[in-house]
């Protein structure tokens, strides 16, 4: 049965992955997974749950991913973030859906869960506003944590620039969707928790500041709440040649 659904990530920490893959629990949706990365897991994964291989940069990692997925919307997620409520996709899907729109971009609610000293800690994160400058862009943006997205209109938007490392590429695509007349709504019913554990090395904030200040700056030069979101230089996609082998654009690794 074809997937209506693709849930996409960058990936490397195949230790989660079958605990993640619970969280999603009992859905009537189909749906797949696919996760790229480079460390392969040493156990056999779901039969609808795809693992491929490759040690390019993360963001370039994605990419892969939506270009092997086949469902109807794409949801991206990082292997760290688990749903809360086990139907969520059934409920999520219903959710977008409701907007009768495909010209949307819809974040999860993200509850992030800092370990320290043994004490646990929670905070509940509505989209991101201030990922940007420091400030907020407008109460009608929301920035995606991990959204879902229509799968033609991801391709039509022409998918990640090629500039970014790790980070902020799902940022520029959502100021493409605002660009292009659509909408960022946050889901009121599909929330995922996300786990840091403090003595694991992040596989994406090395990057942080040459995505934020270097590329997405470079890219919206303008921002507030009354100017008109307008990209300064065009899209600069990924290739299919050696998609698989050789980062392009700016190097990146995982640490």
């Amino acid at each position: 049965m074809k997937p209506t659904i693709s849930i996409l990530a960058s990936a490397a920490r195949p230790d989660l992955w079958i605990d993640w893959y619970k969280s999603i629990g009992e859905n009537q949706v189909p749906f797949e997974v696919i996760f790229v990365g480079p460390n392969k897991p040493g156990f056999q994964l779901p039969d609808n749950f795809y693992f491929i291989e490759s040690h390019v940069k993360p963001v370039q990692c994605w990419e892969i991913a939506t270009r092997n997925a086949s469902g109807e919307c794409l949801i991206h997620i990082g292997d760290d973030m688990f749903f809360e409520f086990p139907n969520s996709l059934d409920t999520l899907y219903k959710d977008f859906l409701s907007y009768n729109t495909e010209k949307l971009m819809l974040s999860l609610q993200l509850k992030q869960a800092f370990t320290k000293v043994g004490t646990k800690v929670e905070m509940l994160i509505h989209g991101r506003h201030s990922h940007y400058t420091g400030g907020s862009f407008s109460d009608k943006v929301i920035m995606p944590t991990g959204f879902i997205m229509s799968n033609n209109y991801y391709r039509y938007l022409g998918g990640v620039d090629r500039n970014f490392i790790s980070i902020y590429f799902e940022v520029d695509l959502c100021l493409r969707v605002i660009e292009d007349g659509g909408l960022t709504e946050l889901s009121d019913v599909c929330t995922v928790e996300q786990i840091f554990r403090c003595n694991t090395k992040s596989l994406y904030t090395a990057y942080e500041y040459a995505d934020r200040e270097i590329t997405l700056k470079r890219l919206w030069p303008m921002f507030n709440i009354h100017a008109k979101f307008k990209r300064s230089t065009i899209l600069e996609p990924f290739s299919d040649y050696k998609i698989l082998t050789e980062s392009q654009g700016p190097k990146g690794q995982w640490v």
